[in-house]
């Protein structure tokens, strides 16, 4: 280990390098300080415009929050990936005529990746391990345009084969108007043009071939996007850079994500405690886990396994989504109640354990969920999930949930990954659709027979909304065996006869904790600490917006969804008039905000028109009169 004083050196050296002024053109970094003997995954860093291969991820461009090199490492589930940073030309600003483009950065990209060297001169040997690239901005479509480029040059074969995943933090897949600006500026202040500029222009050629070539080739890869909610200080004014319609693409699997931050500062972050890299780092940590090396285990990689499932329906966008609702200092009671203290606390050798938390519907339940899977994941625990969605046939599904389970397992316990792929998804059950037959193929005939020497957690969110409570219920009778499977499962619901008819039915075979939270202060305390804190994104003065979140959350009564409705929909509003105009038109009560809103959608002609009429719709069971 370096001496403290070198360390201080090298970092002196490095923060007088990168502010001398000279470019980062043409460079590929190796920053992994674990230097992992046996890696298991590479991660790829890519800038955008302007940018720097290291200052890019570093905030207020100081190398000491420089995260890819200084706080992965350290990450127990990141800290095996080797972390690469590529740098290029792409200054805007002074210097000669640049005739680069998009495309040439994307073929000096995979110039960079066949034939790096590290510092020692080795062959970097990049297409050994799955990778990942984390893109800010342009360095998306440069991403994209090399990937495209390498599937069709068969010299790259082996690389493109192992890409695996792409975070695009801000990437303008449909391009900018501030393009033009640029443009603009560079013409009036005699400056040379930049080629990649005009690639960046909504509509250009330039973007239009990326998207209608890249949207075949999608469906090979796990994609995060994710997106800036704040303006960017640009000379005097603030401006929008990128609206989340150029930011997110759009396919069915990509999994989106807002981020409270500038597009400056969606890849910087001042702390690991910030929540924007949580939200960053929870998506990498999660691909690093799902896609592992080759040389792994049996050879069998999760590849593999997607081949053998397919399109798998899950949660993962559901769970981010809620992730991102999150206000600090919510749900973290719910760590210290007695009953999940036991249920956390449930041992491998135990057996089977049930928690049961119910509460009334709009309450915050699938909030709480949420927080469990993240805690869970971040304390290191083999924690899977499914998030019930009535309004969605797939997601209603138990066939679904098992389905979504059973991939989660291939991707995290290998002895059942590898017991999977020697049968075929026919003769698993995996294409029948008929959950019954599922859960004997899989969870019985292979997941009972393995040995686990750690507790698994499942988190099931919204059993109410799924078609068949009882079937779920009845499958997880058959965990306890002979040698039963240490599993700790979390259901949440509203409490309904049926359902709680077959608990005690289930109670009859499996340990099960019943735990009700209605008309809990905790709940209503967590509704006032959310609004409290999404009054930032609401105008008013500071008077008006602490009279406003008092009034919202005494006509919540303890209803959360009914409070986040309504703050999405004053946030919208310019002036406190048109605040209190909204907030007057709004009916106390979900039913009666659910009826006012259909009326609406079927008198309004312009649905872009209607966002809150569509999370209403998204709800509807919940928002049913015997809800």
């Amino acid at each position: 280990m370096a001496h403290p004083r070198q360390l201080e050196q090298c970092r002196r050296w490095k923060q007088d390098k990168l502010h001398s002024g000279r470019p980062s053109s043409n460079t590929f970094e190796h920053h992994s300080q674990s230097h992992p003997e046996s890696p298991t995954h590479d991660l790829i860093f890519v800038h955008g415009l302007g940018g720097h291969s290291q200052l890019t991820w570093s905030k207020n461009h100081n190398v000491d929050l420089f995260w890819p090199e200084l706080w992965l490492p350290e990450d127990p589930d990141v800290g095996r990936a080797r972390i690469f940073t590529y740098g290029y030309d792409a200054k805007y600003l002074g210097g000669n005529k640049n005739t680069n483009s998009i495309t040439n950065f994307a073929k000096d990209l995979l110039f960079q990746m066949r034939c790096g060297k590290d510092t020692n001169g080795q062959d970097l040997d990049i297409g050994q391990n799955p990778l990942t690239f984390v893109v800010h901005s342009m360095g998306g479509l440069v991403v994209k345009k090399a990937y495209m480029m390498g599937f069709h040059d068969k010299g790259y074969k082996d690389i493109i084969a192992v890409v695996s995943a792409i975070i695009f933090l801000s990437t303008p897949h449909r391009g900018t108007t501030l393009a033009d600006t640029l443009e603009n500026l560079l013409q009036y202040s005699f400056q040379a043009k930049k080629e990649f500029i005009s690639d960046l222009k909504k509509n250009s050629p330039a973007i239009d071939e990326i998207n209608e070539s890249f949207r075949h080739l999608a469906p090979k890869l796990s994609i995060y996007s994710f997106y800036e909610t704040l303006e960017t200080t640009i000379g005097p004014k603030k401006v929008m850079v990128l609206e989340k319609d150029s930011s997110v693409m759009g396919y069915s699997d990509e999994v989106s994500i807002p981020l409270t931050a500038d597009h400056h500062d969606v890849c910087k972050y001042a702390s690991r405690e910030d929540h924007n890299y949580k939200s960053v780092v929870s998506a990498i940590r999660k691909l690093v886990k799902l896609f592992r090396s080759k040389s792994t285990n049996s050879g069998y990689t999760f590849a593999n396994v997607q081949e053998l499932f397919q399109v798998t329906i899950t949660s993962d966008s559901d769970y981010a989504g809620l992730r991102t609702d999150w206000a600090r200092g919510t749900c973290q009671w719910l760590l210290k109640m007695p009953d999940v203290v036991t249920w956390l606390g449930h041992g491998p050798s135990a057996g089977p354990h049930v928690l049961w938390y119910t509460a009334p519907p709009g309450s915050g339940k699938s909030m709480l969920s949420a927080f469990m899977i993240d805690h869970l994941q971040n304390s290191h625990q083999l924690c899977h999930f499914f998030i019930f969605r009535h309004s969605v046939i797939d997601k209603r599904s138990i066939f679904s949930c098992l389905r979504a389970l059973a991939f989660q397992l291939a991707r995290d316990v290998p002895s059942f990954r590898d017991s999977l792929l020697h049968s075929s998804a026919e003769n698993l059950g995996l294409k029948s659709g008929d959950p019954r037959v599922l859960w004997q193929k899989v969870f019985k005939n292979i997941l009972l027979k393995q040995t686990l020497d750690s507790t698994l957690y499942w988190i099931i969110d919204g059993i109410d909304e799924s078609d068949s409570a009882k079937d779920f219920l009845e499958f997880i009778k058959s965990l306890t065996t002979e040698t039963p499977l240490p599993i700790s499962i979390m259901i949440l619901s509203r409490i309904t006869n049926t359902i709680s008819l077959e608990f005690d039915r289930l109670a009859q075979e499996v340990p099960v904790t019943r735990m009700n939270m209605t008309g809990d202060e905790r709940l209503r305390h967590d509704i006032d600490l959310f609004v409290t804190t999404e009054m930032r994104h609401v105008g008013g003065s500071v008077k008006f917006k602490e009279i406003l979140a008092q009034r919202i959350v005494t006509r919540a009564s303890g209803n959360f969804l009914w409070a986040k409705l309504v703050l999405d929909e004053i946030s919208r509003c310019d002036t406190e008039d048109d605040i209190e105009e909204v907030l007057a038109a709004i009916p106390d009560g979900m039913f009666e905000l659910y009826k006012r809103m259909e009326r609406n959608l079927t008198n309004s002609t312009k649905t872009s028109k209607t966002p809150l009429i569509r999370k209403i719709l998204d709800s509807k069971l919940v928002l049913s009169p015997s809800a």
